[in-house]
């Protein structure tokens, strides 16, 4: 069976001016592929707002949902909003995002280490929700960071960007009589796919267990060079998420590490520079 063949255009007259500017500052660059974010795929969509839920009518808002299943650009270009002290905020592309989302398609493991406020967390938030929703099934995302806490905030992160969907998009992708939905997880019933918040270990024993329980195909490590007993966890877990990610290698489904760091500049220490060994197995 032939698969049908998706015609790309692109979307130049797109409300995103961080999209714009990004095409823009790439093409003065010199970069050749300087506008596969600004991609899309149905041309009937490149006038419509798909935010305009009362005015759009059932067939364009099914043609929208297909757009964002087969096109995570158009869904963080023109669909997701984001939180912020005081409002909503479109999703703003920037060149550091622009390189972890990019890596995200290629399901290539990344270590990211950029100044604070450039959505590096949000951005990542963002990817895994647009992953966690369309972009697989039958599969998990596990968030970690130096405390449980901030693993859960990210968490938090997630389902606040997730809650500021249109409705049609949300009752398309969920089921609220059934999806769980809770301070450590969420599970979609419909994807059959899961994110969850790990704790921290605080012990070496805690860390070899934890580290043995992360069988994930999708891993997001926040603040690793400030988490105690990193190199432990990682090493333990290196069988499961190799086996977790060749499955979902097999089957096309998305698969990668998110290693982040808080900045470029830091204070070194013991830890800081440790956490880098085992991360040459990425």
């Amino acid at each position: 069976m032939k698969k049908e063949k998706i015609k790309i255009s692109y979307q130049y007259n797109t409300g995103n001016l961080s999209f714009l500017e990004m095409y823009d500052t790439l093409k003065k660059l010199g970069v050749k592929n300087n506008k596969f974010f600004l991609q899309l795929h149905d041309e009937r969509l490149r006038h419509l707002d798909p935010l305009d839920e009362e005015n759009l009518t059932l067939l364009q808002k099914a043609l929208i949902l297909k757009e964002i299943s087969h096109n995570k650009w158009y869904f963080l270009r023109e669909i997701v909003r984001i939180p912020v002290p005081g409002g909503i905020s479109p999703f703003k592309l920037n060149r550091g995002n622009l390189a972890i989302l990019f890596c995200s398609d290629l399901n290539l493991n990344t270590i990211t280490m950029l100044p604070r406020q450039n959505y590096k967390t949000v951005s990542t938030c963002a990817n895994y929700l647009w992953i966690y929703l369309f972009g697989t099934s039958n599969s998990e995302i596990l968030y970690m960071n130096k405390a449980f806490p901030d693993s859960k905030n990210n968490l938090k992160r997630t389902k606040d960007i997730k809650d500021l969907l249109p409705k049609y998009i949300l009752t398309a992708v969920t089921d609220t009589s059934q999806d769980a939905d809770n301070m450590t997880f969420i599970k979609s019933i419909k994807k059959n796919n899961l994110i969850k918040a790990l704790p921290s270990a605080f012990s070496v024993d805690a860390a070899n267990k934890l580290g043995r329980g992360i069988t994930s195909p999708l891993l997001y490590m926040d603040e690793w060079a400030h988490s105690k007993f990193n190199q432990i966890i990682y090493g333990s877990a290196i069988p499961a998420l190799s086996k977790a990610r060749d499955f979902a290698k097999e089957n096309n489904k998305p698969h990668g590490r998110t290693v982040k760091y808080c900045r470029i500049r830091f204070t070194p220490n013991e830890n800081s520079f440790n956490c880098w060994k085992p991360l040459r197995a990425l």
